[in-house]
């Protein structure tokens, strides 16, 4: 039987309410998966608050945004529109790295993936990280903020029902959306450096 790995948002929910998510799929190892574990508006998802209050209420927290976060801190990792290149990212050693340690623990824990959107249709928990673990032959399954659970193949059926091909914009040649990317731009203050330039290579 194939490995599970689930995935969660906090959103802007109550402590409670997300533990009792945790604990209703039997959630053992909560992995977080934000390049800058903090909410200004729901402190207790801060990294180290969470951290806490998880171990108290006997789960596991590994904090894991630097191998599986999606905003990269260098520009090698952005288009000149500033959204994220997956594919690149996904070919990084410590993303590699980052996944097998996701494997890994599956095989003794049951681990939910978390960042802080509760939709995870355009959250890079499931576009990246959840993707790159189903083609590794891992069910991957969505824990919605009212107890459900969403499953990939669900979810993506549910996108191909609904799907209509986006209006392209000027100067943007066709099938140019569909690259394997981050769902929407990040701010330059989220990195390092400036995304790269079509004069960069």
């Amino acid at each position: 039987m194939n490995a599970r790995i689930y995935t969660i948002g906090h959103s802007n929910q109550t402590l409670e309410s997300f533990l009792l998510l945790l604990s209703g799929h039997a959630v053992g190892v909560v992995v977080d998966v934000r390049s800058t574990p903090t909410s200004k508006y729901s402190p207790q998802f801060n990294g180290a608050t969470l951290a806490v209050s998880l171990t108290r209420s006997g789960f596991k927290y590994v904090s894991m945004g630097l191998e599986l976060g999606g905003r990269p801190s260098t520009s090698s990792y952005y288009d000149v529109k500033h959204r994220v290149l997956y594919d690149q990212v996904a070919q990084s050693s410590a993303f590699k790295q980052g996944i097998q340690r996701l494997q890994k623990g599956s095989e003794s824990d049951t681990i939910a993936v978390m960042c802080s959107e509760e939709d995870p249709t355009h959250c890079h928990r499931r576009l990246l990280v959840g993707r790159v673990l189903g083609e590794a032959g891992v069910q991957v399954a969505h824990i919605r903020a009212d107890g459900s659970l969403q499953t990939e193949a669900e979810l993506a059926r549910l996108e191909q029902a609904t799907e209509r091909e986006p209006q392209l914009a000027l100067f943007e040649s066709p099938g140019e959306y569909r690259a394997w990317r981050s769902a929407k731009p990040i701010p330059s203050a989220s990195r390092k450096d400036a995304p790269r330039t079509s004069s960069r290579r």
